[in-house]
């Protein structure tokens, strides 16, 4: 499982370089395909993380040590990509209707991976870079946040008009 995870790995790894030089171009799309190929990524990593920590013949420190480079590596790619693409999307004066939304997910996402820094195999392998990119990464979303649109709450407050029939039809001109 841990080979199939490195393929995996390598296809997220190519597919960000894919999305930075292109984000500018392709903008949300791009962003959108770019999570999908990382949750995909992130799911299988869950659960080779799983099988790896209850291997019926015991514990496994190398097995362990590969997942857990391997998870790092893609982690400061993910945030390398994710700054680079959000900045490039951030420039675009509108943004699509209930982005809002895909950007509270992604703000949820980085605070995760904060989390995930103070465990020790983490937080001594990820650099100054890194922690200033996921600082300056939430500001950038934080920003397009402000501007951007979220899906419309139909039925929510909405005022039924006295007679919405046009005046034609209620005898009035």
């Amino acid at each position: 499982m841990l080979s199939a995870l490195e393929v995996q790995s390598r296809d997220v790894l190519n597919f960000a370089i894919k999305a930075e030089t292109e984000a500018s171009t392709y903008g949300f799309p791009m962003y959108r395909q770019f999570r999908e190929k990382v949750s995909e990524f992130e799911s299988f990593a869950t659960l080779v993380e799983t099988r790896i920590s209850n291997l019926e013949m015991g514990r496994d420190e190398r097995l362990e040590r590969q997942f857990h480079q391997l998870d790092i590596l893609i982690f400061k790619v993910l945030i390398k990509a994710t700054h680079k693409i959000l900045a490039a999307i951030s420039a675009a004066p509108d943004q699509p209707l209930g982005v809002r939304d895909a950007y509270e997910a992604e703000l949820r996402s980085l605070n995760h991976h904060r989390e995930r820094l103070k465990d020790p195999r983490y937080a001594k392998a990820v650099d100054e870079d890194t922690l200033r990119r996921i600082d300056e990464t939430e500001k950038i979303l934080l920003e397009v946040m402000e501007r951007s649109p979220g899906l419309p709450e139909f039925g929510k407050d909405v005022v039924p008009a006295a007679d919405a029939r046009p005046p034609s039809e209620t005898g009035e001109d």
